[in-house]
């Protein structure tokens, strides 16, 4: 698990400077604030839509559509042999979930230090 933390953490910390250095020509704090709440968010974002995901919330709406729009023409029992969402979804949210409220709580941090 700190494997897979520290693989995720020390990219993101690297694409927060790198896109610093592009857009503002600078490496600042006001910079990293900005860049780290836009990449932590977007990480804290998209775990949670891997959690709802993987515990089977969008099963029932995902059966419907596949009903209604088959275009394949599946008889019913193709359709109901078809593996759920929930099933077919196995990345593991977790690290990029705790990487995301990582940098969001750097972020915080550093807006602290920017206003004191």
């Amino acid at each position: 698990m700190i494997k897979k933390l520290i693989w995720w953490f020390f990219p993101s910390q690297i694409l927060v400077f790198l896109i610093s250095f592009i857009k503002y020509r600078s490496i600042g704090l006001v910079q990293y604030i900005n860049i780290s709440f836009i990449i932590g968010g977007i990480l804290l974002f998209i775990s949670i839509a891997i959690f709802l995901l993987n515990t089977g919330f969008f099963d029932v709406t995902v059966e419907g559509f596949r009903r209604v729009f088959n275009k394949n023409k599946l008889t019913k029992e193709e359709l109901d042999d078809l593996r759920p969402v929930s099933e077919v979804i196995t990345f593991n949210y977790l690290p990029m979930l705790i990487n995301g409220l990582i940098m969001l709580f750097l972020m915080a941090f550093a807006l602290i230090l920017y206003y004191y």
